[in-house]
């Protein structure tokens, strides 16, 4: 993340890893997946969150 965060309340969001293909397109000999990684959302208030309420064996946690 770059380093610590100020104390408080801290909205992050999920930026996807990149995932490599099974077969790479033509004239590309290389491809490397990465992991999920977070990021801090804007802090504004229109910022978007969404909840996913499940057990916790069934939520997929990202970058987990």
């Amino acid at each position: 993340m770059g380093g610590a965060l100020d104390p408080g309340y801290h909205v992050l969001e999920v930026v996807p890893g990149i995932q490599c293909p099974d077969q790479l397109p033509p004239g590309q000999d290389f491809c490397a997946s990465t992991q999920d990684s977070y990021a801090p959302s804007p802090a504004d208030l229109s910022t978007e969150i969404s909840v996913e309420i499940a057990a916790p064996d069934q939520i997929d946690w990202p970058g987990l």
